[in-house]
């Protein structure tokens, strides 16, 4: 058997297995908006949360904002509403890439601590 480390959002939801849905944020690069995207991983595979959406949100269902600053909160919990009324409720919790997990897989599969890089002379 073979033991893969968990290093992100994706390996926690693997990791776990069965059928598990993920929210992530996405920084604006050049004309994106900055949006939360809802992702779902049944047993290792990905899922669409969107199939008829746009190309460029591969599949995932998305919350754009124009001013993070002030709907980053607000935008989060349509994500999380949607994402509850799609799949079934979930405790929804925040992971150490920024990532909203469900609680179970948070807890069962946490992503460890960073180990720094040292450089050698």
């Amino acid at each position: 058997m073979r033991v893969i480390p968990i290093v992100n959002t994706w390996d926690q939801c693997v990791a776990a297995g069965g059928d598990r849905v993920f929210i992530s944020y996405r920084r604006p690069f050049q004309t994106d908006l900055p949006q939360w995207s809802v992702h779902r991983v049944r047993n290792g595979r990905e899922v669409k949360t969107d199939p008829k959406g746009p190309w460029y949100d591969h599949g995932n269902m998305t919350f754009s904002m124009i001013s993070p600053s002030k709907e980053k909160e607000a935008v989060l919990a349509q994500a999380i509403t949607w994402a509850n009324g799609q799949f079934g409720h979930r405790d929804f919790v925040r992971n150490k890439m920024g990532d909203y997990v469900e609680r179970d897989v948070n807890e069962r599969f946490p992503i460890p601590p960073r180990k720094r890089q040292t450089r050698t002379p």
